[in-house]
């Protein structure tokens, strides 16, 4: 954020925003806060915040991309702004959709989410005083010199700091939270059967808007995947998550175990990508904590924990019996179909 401000500038800025509250209010946004922790790990994952030069004015805008199109209406019938499919490119295997907002539903959605936000907050914020300070009024009045130095300061501020690798002061620091964890929440209504309660590992005490939060982060991208190992005939219970911010990912390793580690490149990877990896027990495990919470992925999370309540019977070296292999195949052909009738759904026209 800028820091260095003339007196009167400052007087200025604190009447605009004002001004602003009472125009574009977040207090209009009535939802619950464990929804708002969930958007804003859909934030930290995907969405994209940017402030764009149109001519000779500036334009706060956010977007989110994807081929899911019911989360995009779900968040625009909250916040506002539209859905529209995006141009078909050759590598899209499907039809992929935008979310986007801008100018002051942009800015209450972001003073809304604020609070909320890890590894997006200095991003945030660099927007929410762009607008603060840039913005007039609806005007057709030609813009003057110090509003454009305005938008083109705050338009390289937020460029030079989502160019930096790991690109927030927060997603630093995330780890150090783990030491503030206190309120046990393994949800009251969603119990382990009692023979699995023993491996719900680690044990995790996390508030629920930091489930709801960490819900929100692998809706958006990780995969929950059960597959039979090429060496035995086993199957296995896997959570992943890929993205190029590694503290993100090593946040998740501090709570749930796991290791943060390189990820495989294709061609069109222009940055590191990280891969944090759950398997077995301590995946059933924070599929149980965050169940409660998702929306895209709910399905999968239930059909991954019903093939580990029955598929489980502890650490053992024992062969496995016809009838658990018969439960892995069965568990592994549902996942497989539920993912092709979503891929389906995704090739539907809205």
């Amino acid at each position: 954020m800028v820091k260095d401000i003339e007196w009167d500038e400052k007087v200025r800025l604190y009447q605009n925003r004002m001004y602003l509250t009472g125009l574009y209010n977040p207090d209009d946004i009535r939802v619950e806060d464990k929804y708002l922790a969930y958007i804003a790990g859909l934030f930290d994952g995907e969405v994209a915040l940017g402030i764009h030069r149109i001519g000779r004015s500036y334009r706060l805008q956010i977007t989110y991309t994807k081929t899911n199109y019911d989360i995009l209406k779900y968040l625009s019938n909250i916040f506002g702004g539209g859905v529209r499919r995006v141009k078909p490119q050759p590598y899209h295997r499907f039809k992929v959709w935008q979310w986007y907002i801008g100018a002051g539903y942009a800015y209450r959605t972001l003073r809304k989410l604020y609070p909320f936000l890890r590894i997006k907050q200095e991003a945030a914020a660099i927007c929410i005083e762009f607008f603060e300070r840039y913005w007039v009024g609806h005007s057709f009045t030609p813009v003057s010199n110090k509003r454009q130095a305005i938008g083109a300061q705050h338009m390289s501020q937020l460029q030079a700091y989502q160019s930096k690798p790991g690109s927030s002061k927060k997603s630093r620091t995330l780890h150090k939270l783990k030491q503030q964890r206190s309120i046990s929440t393994v949800p009251d209504n969603v119990q382990a059967p009692t023979i699995l309660k023993h491996y719900l590992l680690p044990h995790i005490t996390l508030p629920e808007l930091e489930l709801a939060y960490i819900a929100g982060l692998l809706d958006a991208e990780s995969s929950f995947l059960i597959y039979k190992l090429s060496n035995r005939p086993s199957y296995l219970l896997e959570v992943n998550y890929r993205k190029t911010d590694y503290n993100t990912l090593q946040y998740l390793a501090d709570i749930f175990g796991g290791r943060v580690k390189p990820a495989p490149l294709s061609p069109r990877n222009i940055q590191d990508v990280w891969l944090w990896k759950l398997v077995s027990a301590r995946a059933y495990s924070l599929l149980r904590h965050i169940y409660p919470f998702l929306r895209v992925k709910r399905r999968a999370a239930e059909i991954c924990m019903e093939f580990f309540e029955l598929y489980w019977q502890g650490r053992s070296t024992k062969p496995v019996s016809p009838e658990r292999q018969a439960i892995g195949a069965k568990y592994a052909a549902l996942l497989r179909l539920y993912h092709t009738k979503s891929m389906r759904h995704r090739r539907k026209n809205k």
